[in-house]
């Protein structure tokens, strides 16, 4: 009679001792599943695309259905895939759904940022793989921008200011075909000197500059100093500033803005 109680009460301890465990795999099971039922069901961040399959191409030219995305998030895709690290150049949509497939991470833009650029390398280079960075010169009507239409109103913007230029210009010069080019040579010397398309107050600035050393030197060097005057102070401050004066980049706005450090 006791053995029979002492084995009873030891199965008794045994199961007892297996209902915390139970338990706890019990929660973790419901976690997990409560965790995926609340991805599928969450509003995240992006848009969910339908999956496109994973066929193979032979080469980036062989027809195949239109991607439902740009860039592409799935679908068909070339054999191999795109290094992994840093690119300058953009990447085939047929070349990058394959490193998609693979579980890579694409970071792509679409400016004039070196200083971006700079900074998302510095960031891929972090990882060994499955990151790339690169330039993607579609990303304009991928985020919905009219391309067709910018490009109509600036050809229209810049031929009215072209106009009104040939206005302001005509009564103090003699008109020939190879005006524009004079003028078109100084307006792109003053982007330069301002700091390239980043600023379109910065460019006017560096061509205001630039009118009044031209003029200067002029006087104090002889007349005919505005013909090369330009292209000196293009080369100077391009090496003091490569950015220009006014650019994100600039050396001169870095000095500038630096913190001064506290004394004592």
């Amino acid at each position: 009679m006791n053995e029979s109680r002492q084995t009873r009460t030891g199965r008794r301890r045994s199961r007892r001792r297996w209902v915390p465990v139970a338990l706890i795999v019990v929660a973790i099971i419901a976690v997990v599943v409560g965790y995926f039922a609340y991805r599928a069901t969450a509003d995240l961040p992006g848009v969910k695309m339908p999956d496109q399959g994973n066929r193979h191409l032979q080469t980036a030219a062989d027809p195949h259905d239109a991607y439902n995305s740009n860039p592409p998030t799935s679908g068909p895709h070339l054999p191999y895939i795109a290094p992994w690290g840093v690119h300058t150049r953009p990447i085939q949509r047929e070349l990058q759904v394959h490193n998609l497939e693979d579980g890579g991470v694409i970071v792509q833009y679409n400016c004039d940022c070196p200083d971006l650029a700079a900074k998302l390398g510095d960031l891929v280079r972090q990882y060994d793989k499955h990151v790339i960075v690169a330039p993607y010169p579609e990303m304009a009507s991928t985020i919905g921008t009219n391309t067709t239409a910018v490009a109509i109103i600036a050809f229209a913007v810049s031929g009215l200011f072209a106009g009104i230029a040939g206005v302001l210009i005509g009564p103090s010069t003699f008109a020939n075909p190879y005006l524009g080019g004079t003028f078109g040579t100084y307006g792109f010397i003053a982007m330069m000197i301002g700091g390239g398309t980043e600023k379109p107050t910065a460019a006017m600035f560096g061509g205001l500059l630039l009118g009044v050393l031209a003029e200067g030197a002029n006087a104090t060097i002889n007349s005919q100093a505005s013909d090369w005057f330009p292209f000196l102070v293009l080369v100077v401050i391009l090496v003091v500033s490569p950015h220009g004066l006014f650019s994100s980049g600039s050396a001169l706005l870095r000095l500038r803005l630096r913190p001064a450090l506290p004394r004592g």
